[in-house]
């Protein structure tokens, strides 16, 4: 999937960066406010939890696996590619 994203985002002249795995405690990342996760099978979603202890926005898809972190207010959720786009402007 990744090569995938890669490909398309590259199509589509996205100012996109994959790091791949990187520790949450790296200063690589220390610098981004933003967490995307479109995952609908990451039931576990400890990345997701991890931004949020770090007080990242995150943006997630609506799902049942998701429900717990959407309580917090640095967490967005979208249904939707309109939804999607909204999270991350807003």
């Amino acid at each position: 999937d990744l090569d995938e994203v890669r490909a398309s985002s590259e199509q589509k002249n996205l100012p996109l960066v994959f790091h791949g795995p990187i520790d949450h405690a790296s200063a690589i990342i220390q610098q981004y406010k933003v967490f995307v996760n479109p995952s609908l099978s990451d039931v576990v979603a400890t990345t997701t939890a991890e931004a949020l202890a770090m007080g990242k926005f995150v943006v997630v898809a609506k799902h049942p696996s998701n429900v717990f972190f959407s309580q917090f207010s640095n967490c967005h959720v979208y249904s939707n590619q309109e939804e999607f786009d909204r999270c991350l402007t807003t």
